[in-house]
């Protein structure tokens, strides 16, 4: 597959010092302007009232979502909402906004998966339930449809309970603004063929192969990384080390989709509460870190292994996922009938509709784990704990801990047993590349960097959108690809303007709330327009609903809340309030805006990413499985 081509010259030259000198004096000059953009402004007197807007500013994967909350509190002033901006460590945020709800309005980001458990955002008391969301608010109607769709096999009725959900929750309820659908960019050398950004790393690396012949290793750059234990991973450069040496036993595509490439070869719904899934054959596992089991089949018993930690409460805090699992009986050597019940008070075995989805999870090596009888005993036993740090898959490349350096750099080697399995139909698989070197970069101005002086071929800039339109040569591809999250100014229906008891009285002339009127018009002032065009140069998709853009439930049909200044004042004026702007419906912003511009443009040349958060995450996730 390899193509004999030159390297152009202009890949081997180095950066000049004058342009780092110019990009640093640049970055000088944004932190000025910085420094001028995020001093409090004092409270308007006019002020209709005050609230205040949550967001977290550190870790290793640049979020903007401080810089959304001083553009957010430009937008509601023009409204007469004093917005005071309230910026935390994640740890911080967690703990008020997630654990004791302490807030107003706050930004955030979830992570959804492909069966979407809306339940844990919705259900009252759930673990996620930061809106503190009350089924009196609707009599039940949202959970009742969650629970619904839950037990609905038929995807086109499932897909159609969603979009009914959908379009209550936006015009009914309205507990968030919905703001975007994140995308991820990558940027590469032309001599790397191949790749695809819908597909991400692992799963283009059968079909990617480099230009020059005598070349066999790919060197990438990363986010930080610390935990490749595929069980508690969490961060998005950690989940894409893990994705590259473990197997799922589903796979699933960017899009939710069941799709060929999972360890699961066939399943087969018996009926609507048998499933049967059948191992793909000739699968080996890696070697350990000590050589010690070699030349492993993956066998039916490895599945078994695998769900029984998932179900397990003693192991899994999310274990209650699982309980859909009534029964694990082992057919023969290569099958296993699994006894499905989504609800375990009724006498009768209750279909489960996400019974594959929720199968996407990485396959665990059962003869390496499985060292004693008890849970307790599993995991405080030696082989946990080294598996833990050094991990072992079924996957593609396997890792070479003798030249490992953790958290800084990080050896693949090509693993000669994998099983061939792709996920493109009827297109053959080939491991081209030998190996992969990667670094890790603890910020995007680095990585940037280290691309453009070709010391890297690939380089994965997360969901930071604008920094890889500073490359400057033709040389460099650049791809993005949407996430499967979305980013939301989340209220708390508890506020005493847009919750509490105005959620129960009825606005002026009209059979909505006085609360829910209130949130409206905060929703039309957020001009997410702007904040797309000035921090991810348009490349965010503006969603309107929960569910992240072009996965298989989101409803593009739901009420909209596009920026309109004259509709916010209308349903302010329908809560009771007597609002008035000071601004045209052309003007996004009052006069220190310019100053916030002139930054924005200065920003993708020469922001610089802080890490003093070791511990932090990337967002709350729904669908990941925190162990």
């Amino acid at each position: 597959m390899s193509k004999n081509t030159k390297i152009p010259e202009e890949r081997k030259k180095k950066i000049p010092k004058g342009l780092i000198y110019l990009l640093a004096l640049i970055f000088i000059i944004t932190s000025i302007f910085a420094i001028i953009i995020f001093v409090p402004q004092p409270p308007p007197s006019n002020a209709l009232f005050s609230i205040s807007i949550r967001s977290y500013t550190t870790g290793y994967e640049k979020s903007y979502y401080s810089e959304y909350s001083t553009t957010i509190q430009t937008n509601l002033g023009e409204i007469g909402i004093n917005a005071e901006v309230k910026s935390t460590d994640y740890a911080t945020f967690l703990d008020k906004v997630v654990v004791n709800k302490d807030y107003d309005l706050a930004i955030l980001e979830f992570e959804i998966e492909s069966a979407p458990h809306l339940e844990v955002l919705f259900r009252e008391n759930a673990s996620l339930n930061i809106f503190n969301y009350k089924n009196n608010l609707d009599n039940g109607y949202i959970i009742n449809k969650i629970d619904l769709a839950e037990k609905t096999v038929d995807f086109d009725e499932r897909r159609n309970i969603y979009f009914d959900i959908q379009t209550y929750l936006m015009a009914k309820i309205l507990p968030f603004v919905p703001l975007f659908t994140p995308v991820n960019t990558y940027a590469y050398w032309k001599q790397v063929n191949n790749f695809s950004a819908e597909l991400g790393l692992s799963d283009s690396l059968p079909y990617m192969y480099l230009s020059d012949p005598s070349k066999e290793q790919l060197k990438v750059g990363i986010g930080y990384w610390n935990n490749i234990d595929p069980l508690s991973s969490q961060r998005t450069s950690e989940k894409e080390l893990v994705s590259l040496f473990m197997d799922k036993l589903i796979k699933t595509s960017p899009d939710g989709t069941i799709i060929d490439g999972g360890l699961i070869k066939d399943w087969k719904f018996e009926n609507e509460t048998t499933l049967l899934l059948t191992v793909r054959p000739n699968v080996y596992w890696q070697p350990d870190v000590d050589n010690e089991y070699t030349d492993e089949l993956f066998t039916i018993d490895d599945v078994i292994f695998t769900l029984n930690v998932f179900k397990s409460p003693y192991v899994n805090n999310e274990f209650h996922k699982y309980n859909w699992i009534k029964k694990i009986t082992k057919v023969n050597e290569t099958t296993i009938s699994i006894t499905i019940d989504a609800d375990r008070e009724t006498k009768i075995n209750e279909p489960y509709a996400y019974a594959l989805d929720d199968l996407s999870i990485y396959a665990l090596p059962e003869h390496y784990l499985n060292v004693t009888g008890s849970w307790e005993g599993i995991t405080s036993s030696t082989k946990w704990v080294k598996f833990s740090s050094y991990p072992f898959g079924t996957g593609k490349y396997k890792i070479n801990f003798d030249e490992t350096e953790k958290g800084i750099t990080i050896i693949f080697d090509k693993f000669d047993n994998w099983h061939g399995a792709g996920v493109i139909p009827n297109v053959p698989t080939e491991l081209s590349i030998k190996s992969l070197w990667i670094n890790t970069y603890r910020d995007n101005y680095a990585l940037l960097l280290s691309l453009q002086n070709n010391d890297i071929d690939f380089a994965i800039f997360g969901k930071d959108s604008q920094i890889a339109n500073s490359l400057s040569t033709s040389e460099i591809e650049i791809q993005h690809s949407s996430s499967n999250s979305i980013v939301v100014l989340a209220f708390n229906l508890n506020n005493q303007y847009f919750g509490g008891e105005n959620n129960y009285i009825n606005a002026t002339e009209t059979s909505i709330s006085k609360a829910l009127a209130v949130r409206k018009a905060i929703a039309y002032a957020v001009n997410r327009e702007q904040l797309n065009q000035g921090f991810h140069d348009e490349f965010y998709i503006i969603t309107d609903t929960i569910i992240p853009y072009g996965t298989k439930y989101y409803y593009s049909g739901t009420e909209k809340y596009d920026f309109s200044i004259q509709k916010a004042i209308s349903y302010l004026e329908l809560a009771g309030f007597t609002a008035k702007t000071q601004n045209s419906e052309t003007s996004t912003a009052p006069e220190t805006f310019w100053f916030s511009l002139i930054a924005i443009i200065l920003i993708p040349t020469c922001l610089l990413y802080t890490s003093d958060a070791a511990d932090e995450l990337d967002g709350v996730d729904l669908g990941g499985r925190r162990i």
